[in-house]
């Protein structure tokens, strides 16, 4: 069992996992597991927002979910190039930022690449005139 899984057998049960056996020890997995509550049967992350207040965030366990939401994240929602640039095409700072706000798992700000753009996603460009002659460029992810 993982110390995810203990830290939410814990809250729930109130009882420490077979391992914590030592005052030191049980003092430190409660310090650890301070930092997380259960809502509706779904494991949280305390964290601190812009003003310093704690709010608390989904824990995200899976893989691929983690993968989609920062892809959602860097380059925004739906099927259309106009939904995909109004949504991301962020850097890091602003994509770990959105990101932060929604949901945490071990390692997240690890997970977002330097430059999201260069693993996430490829994006193309294409330059086109308009009727007018004027150049526009149409981004989108592939």
């Amino acid at each position: 069992m993982d110390e995810l899984e203990q830290i939410f057998d814990y809250i729930v049960s109130k009882k420490y996992p077979n391992s914590v056996k030592t005052n030191g020890q049980k003092v430190d997995f409660r310090r650890r597991a301070g930092k997380f509550t259960v809502e509706e049967g779904v494991l949280k992350r305390a964290v601190k927002d812009d003003v310093k207040n704690a709010k608390y965030l989904r824990m995200i366990t899976d893989r691929t979910e983690q993968i989609r939401i920062i892809r959602a994240t860097h380059g925004g929602l739906g099927e259309t190039v106009e939904s995909r640039s109004l949504g991301g095409h962020l850097g890091w700072d602003k994509t770990e930022g959105r990101l932060s706000k929604s949901a945490w798992w071990p390692g997240v700000r690890k997970d977002v690449p330097p430059k999201p753009w260069s693993q996430i996603g490829v994006d193309t460009c294409s330059l086109a005139k308009s009727k007018d002659g004027f150049t526009c460029m149409v981004v989108g992810n592939l």
